[in-house]
């Protein structure tokens, strides 16, 4: 019999199989990758005891003092990167620092931290990095210390998660006389400016201003303050050239 006619004949009398349920996957649980009661910093991680904060998975970290909590797996690298601990009573290691908005400073320190990490031949060696060669680069402490030296004075405001170590000329290294603190450029940005919408890059060309200017002044200012606001730095910019 034609394997078509004997399923009809199962259909028949046994009415229709029950679909196959399907196995629950979640691509974001990055503590799979991690192996029960491994080190992460100062923390044994245990990924099988887990918890849902807020819609977030967490896992149990134990930290060297004897101290456990629940941590993201985001907040554990972080913690990791940073040497920090679990802040609970009696936790004799560095207590994690809000990363959105708090010391200037320590924004500045995990940029850069993260440039030595990610690409340190782009770094001045006066920052710890090696963009030169022959030339002895300083520790990462020491250079990430005169990195927060040169660039906190001209930091505005608390410190923010949205703020980059940028370059005024990307063909040099990252270096005290080359670096700002800002926004990170976002070209293909829209805004809406008197019904009508334009690009960041559109902005920046009417305007004669750098895109990661334009990009800054969108994120500080409203809409309706914003375009007297480039009119300003426009001739501001003209007038200095």
């Amino acid at each position: 019999m034609p394997n078509g006619e004997t399923g009809q004949l199962v259909s028949k009398f046994f009415g229709d199989p029950l679909p196959r349920p399907r196995r629950s996957r979640e691509p974001d649980d990055k503590f799979r990758t991690i192996r029960t009661g491994s080190k992460h910093g100062l923390f044994a991680v245990y990924p099988k005891h887990r918890k849902m904060d807020r819609g977030v998975r967490t896992a149990r970290c134990v930290c060297e003092c004897g101290g456990e909590i629940y941590l993201t797996y985001v907040d554990l690298m972080r913690r990791k990167r940073s040497a920090q601990g679990c802040a609970q009573p009696g936790c004799q290691f560095p207590a994690p620092v809000s990363f959105k908005t708090t010391d200037p400073g320590y924004v500045i320190a995990e940029r850069i931290t993260h440039l030595l990490r990610t690409c340190p031949e782009e770094v001045d060696p006066e920052w710890g990095g090696t963009a030169y060669e022959g030339v002895q680069p300083a520790s990462r402490e020491a250079g990430i210390a005169a990195a927060v030296r040169c660039l906190q004075p001209i930091a505005k405001g608390p410190g923010r998660a949205s703020w980059h170590v940028l370059r005024h000329n990307e063909d040099l290294p990252y270096s005290p006389t080359n670096c700002y603190v800002g926004y990170r450029p976002q070209p293909s940005k829209t805004v809406r400016l008197n019904g009508v919408s334009v690009t960041v890059r559109e902005l920046a060309d009417i305007y004669a201003l750098p895109i990661s200017k334009v990009t800054e002044l969108v994120q500080k200012h409203e809409h309706s303050s914003l375009l007297t606001v480039l009119i300003e730095e426009s001739l501001y910019a003209q007038g200095t050239a």
